[in-house]
């Protein structure tokens, strides 16, 4: 199984999640789930890699695309795939630790595709759960960049951001990449 993959999937999941539902009959679904504005990153970038990881972990769940009112969704209704995800994401301060760049590099892609700012004009995340961009700033760190952050950028909603200097916006540039169509 390709770590890069699920590297990936794990940092675009900051735009989404993973839950367990419970339904009253007793049963368990337990779902990911990746929501975008536009469908074309989840369909080149999202669902290619989320096939491979069923294919690879021998699961028959379907990728399923659904729209919204105002987003698209990538699901996938599998216990492997959350159980793959939830023990990965638990991981993710040990790679920091140890500087596992290439893994943290399709981190940080993932994240940047899904919460990053899509104008072009400078490199910001942002994300209501501030550990994951505390994460991010230290994972940037292991390839000599600096970022500025996390800080309230919108307290009626509760989100945070992290913003990357101009000095360094190459750097994230040539070392993480991106593969979002509006920054690609």
């Amino acid at each position: 199984m390709n770590n890069c993959d699920i590297a990936y999937l794990l940092g675009a999941l900051a735009d989404g999640g993973c839950y367990c539902l419970k339904y009253r009959d007793g049963r368990s679904e337990y779902r990911c789930v990746w929501t975008q504005a536009s469908p074309v990153w989840l369909l080149i970038s999202v669902k290619p890699r989320l096939e491979n990881i069923l294919e690879n972990l021998g699961s028959n769940s379907k990728v399923k695309m659904l729209k919204g009112n105002t987003r698209y969704e990538i699901r996938v209704s599998s216990k492997l795939v959350f159980q793959l995800l939830t023990q990965s994401k638990a991981k993710i301060p040990k790679l920091i630790e140890k500087c596992e760049n290439e893994i943290l590099r399709h981190w940080l892609r993932g994240l940047y595709d899904a919460e990053g700012d899509k104008s072009g004009k400078r490199l910001r995340l942002w994300n209501k759960d501030r550990t994951i961009l505390t994460l991010a700033v230290q994972a940037l760190k292991c390839f000599g960049i600096e970022a500025y952050g996390p800080y309230l950028d919108d307290k009626r909603h509760g989100v945070h951001v992290i913003e990357i200097p101009s000095k360094h916006r190459r750097k994230f540039r040539d070392e993480i990449g991106f593969e979002h169509p509006k920054l690609a």
